[in-house]
């Protein structure tokens, strides 16, 4: 049986897992406190709101106002691109923080679970239901950072070259 490692809060042993861990990074030319920062700042249509998101206090706050917009302030294209721009955030995230890149290389080859407790896109839900999408794409960078970027993981990645 493959070991699994489930993660949800910020805190604890594997709270580097999560998009809420403070940790900063650059995507575009601007500096995010998180990743959730990052995420979350993609989804704002307007320039005044993406700031406010990027400044946020805390990741929460990032996610709670990104998640309240009203849909003429989101994005046209936010659901068609959120999966890729997930995987280019947690990219950057690991990619710029030797310390977390050596934590995650530190789960082995373990399933990399978000045991979320209503999101079934992003996680896993308590019933075991989820496509466990934030998971699967922690697994892909741990496997890029081991073995080089691969052109299936990274393709629609914006900003990473193509081997």
């Amino acid at each position: 049986m493959t070991d699994e490692i489930g993660f949800y809060s910020k805190d604890g042993d594997h709270g580097f897992l999560s998009n809420f861990y403070p940790c900063q990074l650059v995507i575009e030319g601007f500096t995010f406190p998180s990743a959730e920062h990052a995420y979350q700042w993609k989804r704002a249509k307007t320039p005044e709101l993406r700031n406010w998101i990027r400044v946020a206090p805390h990741a929460r706050y990032a996610a709670d106002a990104a998640r309240s917009l009203r849909p003429y302030d989101v994005a046209e294209n936010w659901m068609e691109i959120r999966v890729a721009w997930m995987r280019r955030v947690v990219w950057a995230k690991f990619e710029q923080n030797y310390e977390l890149a050596k934590l995650l290389d530190g789960t082995g080859d373990a399933v990399l679970v978000e045991e979320s407790p209503r999101d079934e896109f992003w996680g896993r839900k308590p019933d075991g239901t989820g496509k466990n999408m934030l998971g699967r794409i922690l697994i892909g960078v741990r496997e890029c950072l081991r073995n080089g970027p691969k052109v299936e993981f990274v393709r629609m990645m914006p900003e990473v070259p193509v081997p």
